[in-house]
């Protein structure tokens, strides 16, 4: 990950990117440079989010509504070693941490998870991720094994109630 490679101190992150989501992304940065404090800058206001944003290491959360008025107080509260959260989410820091069974997927598998969520075919995620659609498809499987799910509406349904994916809007398949 170039990110991990970086000198910086703080990392402004938005949970709803392409492929891999913010999550996933604060979860491996965490693993390849703890030391980057992440500010997650998100539409999304869901304390679900917050919450899965803030176990997973990220430093701070606000609301893109919030950025002119909260962003240098959140980059100085953080830049202390403090957690930042916007005014507009009154929620306490989360405490703990999920438990070590409740990721068991692999890297490639969060990938995937990702792009089934978004109503990808397998033939889609092949394309996307440079591999062959068998590849693809055990991927699938394997993922479909390990959550103990059936369906892919109740595979997304799962991944969005633990803060894995991020969905902007349901995909045409779901709906």
């Amino acid at each position: 990950m170039v990110a991990a490679q970086t000198a910086a101190d703080v990392m402004i992150l938005d949970l709803a990117m392409p492929r891999l989501n913010g999550l996933e992304t604060i979860r491996r940065l965490q693993r390849q440079a703890p030391a980057i404090k992440i500010l997650v800058l998100s539409m999304y206001d869901d304390t679900e989010f917050v919450s899965q944003a803030l176990r997973d290491g990220a430093s701070g959360y606000i609301l893109k509504q919030s950025l002119d008025d909260e962003l240098h107080e959140a980059l100085a509260v953080i830049v202390e070693g403090q957690q930042y959260i916007s005014s507009n989410l009154p929620l306490p820091p989360p405490t703990g941490t999920p438990a070590a069974d409740d990721k068991p997927l692999t890297a490639r598998e969060f990938e995937i998870l990702q792009l089934i969520a978004e109503g990808h075919t397998n033939a889609e995620i092949a394309d996307k991720l440079t591999i062959s659609p068998n590849t693809a498809g055990r991927h699938r499987a394997n993922i479909f094994e390990k959550l103990g799910v059936h369906s892919q509406v109740e595979l997304v349904r799962l991944a969005v109630k633990r803060g894995w994916v991020i969905l902007k809007e349901p995909p045409e398949s779901l709906r």
